[in-house]
């Protein structure tokens, strides 16, 4: 998708002309890597009739990342299913300390014992930041 709405949109008007109810193998579900995306990936489905957020509307269910102000705003009128957001803190926090590792000359992951590692795959020298889960509950909130 090329983090582009449109790139996603165009690819997507592509596979819906392949994968669709008419060849009996419609498409299920839209993940994307970013809320920008999954909006491009709803313009198409909704090119095609799907995801209007009618009640009369097929909803395919999209899902985005980051959590933007858009994305909430496509959950709350019910076109995109969800979305997460990335702890900017987190990555900054962690991206600082790393900095300081290598203007100190010492190892890249020197002292970061307390991040999570992944070692599912063998790959401990890579460190994972979780994904915050994003609820509408959040804006309520925010609103009060």
């Amino acid at each position: 998708g090329k983090w582009s709405m449109d790139a996603v949109r165009d690819y997507m008007m592509t596979n819906l002309g392949q994968y669709n109810k008419t060849s009996e193998n419609m498409i299920e579900l839209v993940i994307c890597n970013s809320d920008t995306m999954a909006e491009g990936a709803i313009r198409a489905l909704q090119a095609f009739g799907y995801t209007t957020g009618g009640e009369s509307s097929t909803t395919i269910p999209v899902f985005g990342v980051d959590a933007t102000a858009r994305g909430r705003e496509l959950i709350a009128n019910g076109m995109m299913t969800g979305t997460i957001a990335q702890d900017a803190q987190a990555m900054a926090d962690c991206i600082a300390e790393m900095v300081v590792n290598v203007e100190d000359g010492q190892d890249l992951l020197e002292g970061m014992d307390s991040y999570p590692r992944d070692t599912e795959f063998e790959r401990e020298r890579m460190i994972v930041l979780p994904y915050s889960i994003y609820t509408p509950q959040e804006d309520a909130a925010r609103d009060e």
